[in-house]
């Protein structure tokens, strides 16, 4: 009796709390993932079917840092630009470990914001620093789904009214003002990247399964990449497609492979007969990929 007592007593007191988080929590979560033994895990290092590996995407997982020097964000923060009458939104979130090109989210953050202002950006741009996206909404119960923040920072901007969302990646350049990125999302509820690579070579059979894939939509999904994400958050297709996606990452083994959020909700959109246009990106935005000095 005395030691099913103990248990309780010690299984609450290293219980999480999922809604709203300590500094010593988040530390646990990480402990986690570093730790991990998430059966799929190698999964996410996989380069190409049978092309070898490419580890730091399954390193990031394991390194993800949700606090650093007992600060993170707990909640989004909103920065508006002009009066936002199409009540649109642009977003990104950055982990504490991320990182490219030698420079750290500070640099990329700044940048973003710079690139906002200088091409007249008419909206609010929504981020988030360390933590994690939604967490009020039970959102934090993802931490272990590779990417899920993505699908999680889409949620939270649905909760707070917005129309239309824009993900961002750190390293997207804005090219010039986008108004009209905002009214194609009317006829065409979402905006990809087209992705070089096919859909079959790179879902593994846990993927098929957990998700009810079938042959014939194996090879009928068209595979986009979701660096640059542009979402009608009215349009019931897309709100179906949200819920679905939220339904694999739930289930987490759909999330582990080489394209962890892609897979799933490239398989939702699909399903749900969700119109696509993925080249439209390149006359608004571009990849950062000079050397920064």
């Amino acid at each position: 009796m005395y030691s099913l007592l103990f248990l309780v007593l010690t299984l609450n007191l290293f219980a999480i709390n999922w809604t709203n988080p300590s500094v010593e929590d988040f530390e646990q979560l990480q402990s986690n993932l570093k730790n991990s033994q998430e059966k799929y895990l190698d999964c996410l290092a996989t380069k190409k079917s049978g092309a070898g590996f490419w580890p730091p995407r399954r390193d990031n997982y394991k390194n993800f840092t949700f606090v650093r020097d007992g600060q993170y964000d707990k909640d989004v923060n909103i920065m508006s630009f002009g009066d936002n009458p199409k009540k649109v939104a642009v977003c990104s979130y950055w982990s504490f470990n991320w990182r490219r090109k030698g420079k750290g989210l500070d640099y990329f953050l700044a940048q973003r914001i710079r690139q906002l202002k200088a091409v007249h950006y008419d909206g609010d741009f929504i981020y988030q620093v360390g933590g994690f996206p939604n967490i009020s909404a039970g959102d934090l119960k993802l931490y272990d789904v590779p990417y899920s923040f993505k699908l999680a920072m889409i949620r939270k901007i649905k909760s707070l009214g917005y129309k239309k969302v824009l993900w961002l990646d750190g390293i997207i350049n804005a090219r010039r003002n986008f108004d009209k990125y905002w009214d194609q999302l009317e006829t065409t509820p979402a905006l990809l990247m087209t992705s070089p690579w096919k859909m079959k070579d790179f879902c593994h059979e846990h993927v098929k399964y957990y998700t009810n894939l079938t042959e014939k939509e194996l090879n009928e999904v068209i595979l986009y990449d979701s660096g640059i994400m542009g979402l009608n958050l009215e349009d019931p297709r897309i709100i179906k497609s949200l819920s679905d996606w939220y339904d694999f990452a739930l289930i987490k083994h759909p999330f582990f492979s080489s394209f962890p959020e892609q897979l799933p909700l490239c398989i939702a959109l699909f399903r749900n007969k969700v119109p696509i246009k993925g080249r439209v990106w390149r006359n608004f935005f571009k990849f950062n990929y000079r050397t920064i000095k």
